[in-house]
């Protein structure tokens, strides 16, 4: 386990009670976001914390795969009442994501932890 999954880890639960800071923002961008799905599509989501954004935007395509490299953020997020189109998975970025080609690929406020952001997409991308 590397230090970035201790520490999101031990942080999970104080991370899930915070409050938005923007409610308003936040709302564009699911707005935002959502303008540009298909109900075809296949997404993934890196980084997906406690899922919020995951759940909110789920039922707009065919299904939603989202991943966090912290094993406590995910138990957060399957906990959640989710539709049938999202499934949480603990997965590090740096590994090739099974269910994949995807038509999507979201990261919300992670792209700055993973070591070889490209490297990623690519992998995940349909070729």
């Amino acid at each position: 386990m590397t230090k970035s999954q201790k520490f999101w880890n031990k942080f999970a639960a104080r991370y899930a009670a915070r409050p938005l800071k923007n409610v308003p923002a936040y709302e564009a961008m699911l707005a935002d976001v959502a303008a540009r799905l298909k109900p075809t599509d296949k997404v993934l989501e890196i980084g997906c914390g406690t899922g919020g954004t995951a759940i909110r935007l789920a039922p707009a395509v065919a299904q939603w795969t989202a991943t966090d490299f912290s094993i406590e953020m995910v138990k957060i997020a399957q906990a959640k009442p989710a539709g049938d189109t999202v499934v949480f998975k603990v997965v590090d970025a740096s590994n090739t994501f099974d269910g994949g080609p995807f038509d999507a690929i979201c990261a919300f406020n992670v792209p700055h932890l993973v070591d070889d952001l490209p490297q990623v997409l690519h992998k995940s991308m349909p070729t």
